[in-house]
């Protein structure tokens, strides 16, 4: 895998916090695809990262996925774009970096509370 993330300058716009939450994701336009479910390392109004036990895909691919999020009575359907991976530090596992795309203003604005809400409790990550 990739250590695009080590290579690149800072390039986040959005406040970022660590988080206990899970994400559902499988490649998109793909029916078939099996769902994934894992633990988001951190979230922002602008996209997550996470962990997966294997390589799923690589940069530029596009991901369908359900953030189930403690303040929503259900998942928020968003599409997601692979902005970067690398080796995870834990055994045949990958990092992956997913920006949000096409996401409705509701979706946005959930997201930001959530994220001032984790602000208010936690330390941003860097």
């Amino acid at each position: 895998m990739s250590t695009e993330a080590s290579h690149h300058p800072e390039r986040r716009h959005a406040a970022r916090v660590e988080t206990q939450l899970l994400v559902k994701f499988r490649l998109m336009h793909d029916a078939k695809a099996q769902w994934h479910m894992v633990p988001i390392k951190n979230l922002s109004a602008t996209g997550i990262r996470f962990t997966a036990a294997h390589p799923h895909s690589g940069r530029g691919t596009l991901l369908e996925m359900q953030l189930l999020l403690p303040t929503v009575a259900l998942p928020i359907y968003v599409a997601g774009r692979v902005s970067w991976t690398h080796v995870s530090a834990t055994p045949h596992s990958t990092d992956y970096g997913v920006e949000f795309t096409g996401l409705q203003e509701a979706q946005r604005a959930e997201l930001e509370r959530l994220v001032t809400h984790y602000h208010s409790r936690k330390r941003p990550t860097k």
